[in-house]
């Protein structure tokens, strides 16, 4: 077997990669690669592996920094918790007091901003030792290409690799799209009453607002506004070892077309509540009220007398549908319940899409549950250069744990339960 690496997406022989990853997994594909590349010059590197000269691996994997302030809010509460090992409280109160100066170049598989791909796929039949021995041969060749890793971070269920710490992660959640779901009223009439009360509620109270879809040039019209939205989540997230670049929405509108999907909600600039009937700059079929069939035109300008509070994307590849970033207004969020609304909206998107699943991530579980999204566990592979890092870093990641959140249980038949519950394909 050999293993050949790459600096460019652009060098990668374009007939083998895309053989090997499938139109299934959007954020391993080659178009994507290049659109990270262009945000991050010199921040990837790429392997492919081959066995008699046929390809049966490929990997890709991104430089960042990790900063010590990002890791504060895992490092545990001051004092009253209950460690099982006994220098566990000792060593984490001395990371805690220091995290401030910690900064490692690492390295990760894929890269943080696509966090639920692991960055890696295998050819079929592949066995588990060789899927783990390539991986770690190329962890090594990458490594060395960038020079002064200090860390890795490998995501997903990979390979298993010696000498690395398994780390919990926040589970995937996904749900099936039933085929009986031809509306998002059918969908409704499958949930217990409380939950069909409270998807109406929350659709209601969005209602003030205008939501529209944006192409290309409507996104780079209101851009700096975006970001912003962005960063307040990003902000509110805690841990980021990465951000998107400047550009990353409206490159992404025009490599991916249609099947990219930015939606953005506006509120009134003087509060006051919107007028459907009017046309306020753009034309009325332009302005729907809530949840609006998907097909209509997406618009490339402002509309009058509003401001953007919000704005949710999402990606459609093989049958799937990818809910991707999201940007919120805080106080108009509390205000008009905007996140709830937004995973509605994706729920009615993959509908009208006919897609069969639904990909929402790994955040806020117990929200995403409320729809009828099922978790699939998650974990990390880490390991650090230093060994005395390394000996010490692995019981306290021991300690990790994943936040506690309650399975909801929306439908109203136990056969909607088991079905939305069944491994997506």
């Amino acid at each position: 077997m050999t293993l050949t690496l790459y600096q460019d997406p652009a060098a990668l022989p374009a007939a083998e990669w895309d053989r090997l990853v499938p139109v299934s997994r959007p954020f391993l594909r080659r178009t994507y690669l290049d659109l990270l590349a262009s945000g991050f010059p010199g921040a990837f590197r790429y392997a492919l592996a081959r066995r008699q000269g046929e390809v049966i691996a490929a990997f890709v994997f991104q430089r960042v920094q990790l900063k010590g302030e990002d890791l504060r809010p895992y490092s545990g509460p001051e004092g009253g918790k209950a460690y099982t090992w006994p220098l566990a409280k000792t060593l984490v109160d001395f990371v805690r007091d220091r995290l401030h100066l910690l900064r490692w170049p690492i390295m990760t598989s894929g890269s943080p901003l696509a966090a639920d791909e692991p960055g890696f796929a295998f050819a079929p039949g592949l066995s588990a030792s060789d899927r783990s021995s390539l991986l770690a041969a190329a962890v090594r060749e990458a490594a060395d290409s960038f020079r002064g890793i200090r860390g890795y971070l490998i995501s997903g269920h990979g390979p298993a690799l010696n000498g690395f710490h398994r780390v919990p992660a926040e589970p995937d959640m996904t749900m099936p799209l039933l085929p009986e779901w031809s509306s998002f009223d059918h969908y409704l009439e499958s949930l217990q009453s409380k939950y069909r009360v409270r998807a109406r509620r929350i659709m209601r109270a969005t209602e003030p607002l205008l939501r529209v879809e944006l192409d290309a040039a409507g996104i780079r019209r209101e851009l700096d506004a975006f970001n912003g939205l962005y960063r307040n989540v990003v902000q509110q997230a805690g841990f980021n070892l990465e951000t998107l670049h400047e550009q990353y929405f409206p490159r992404m509108k025009e490599s991916f077309g249609d099947a990219f999907r930015f939606v953005a909600w506006y509120q009134a600039a003087d509060s006051a509540s919107v007028n459907h009937n009017s046309s306020n700059g753009m034309e009325p079929a332009q302005l729907p009220v809530g949840f609006r069939p998907i097909g209509f035109r997406p618009i490339g300008f402002r509309p009058v007398g509003f401001r953007p509070v919000g704005f949710h994307t999402a990606l459609s590849r093989d049958g799937v549908l990818h809910a991707h970033f999201i940007g919120l207004d805080y106080e108009a969020n509390a205000t008009y319940k905007l996140y709830p609304a937004m995973l509605y909206d994706y729920l009615q998107l993959g509908l009208d899409m006919r897609c069969r699943m639904l990909h929402l991530g790994r955040t806020a579980p117990e929200i995403k549950s409320t729809l009828g999204a099922v978790a699939t566990p998650n974990e990390y592979q880490f390991r650090h250069e230093h060994k005395l890092v390394q000996s010490l870093i692995g019981p306290a990641l021991l300690e990790a744990k994943i936040p506690e959140w309650t399975r909801r249980q929306p439908f109203r038949s136990q056969e909607h339960m088991d079905r939305s519950a069944d491994p997506p394909s």
